[in-house]
């Protein structure tokens, strides 16, 4: 509650960079039929990069090839 979140996304080249950021705190799962978001994004995308800390989340995703 109270907490923002950011998505910015770009294109470079063949290459889509999106980026997602909040300010509030990691929850990890609460309930059995939740906590897939990381799995799909993983599926999905080339790279993932995920750092979490007391100010909140940056999940930082790519998919394409850089030259």
């Amino acid at each position: 509650a109270g907490g923002s979140i950011t998505v910015t996304a770009r294109l470079e080249s063949d290459v889509v960079h999106v980026d997602v950021r909040d300010t509030g705190t990691w929850r990890g799962v609460t309930r059995g039929d939740r906590g897939q978001g990381v799995r799909l994004m993983r599926g999905l995308m080339d790279h993932v990069d995920i750092a979490a800390s007391d100010a909140g989340t940056i999940i930082r995703m790519r998919r394409g090839t850089e030259a």
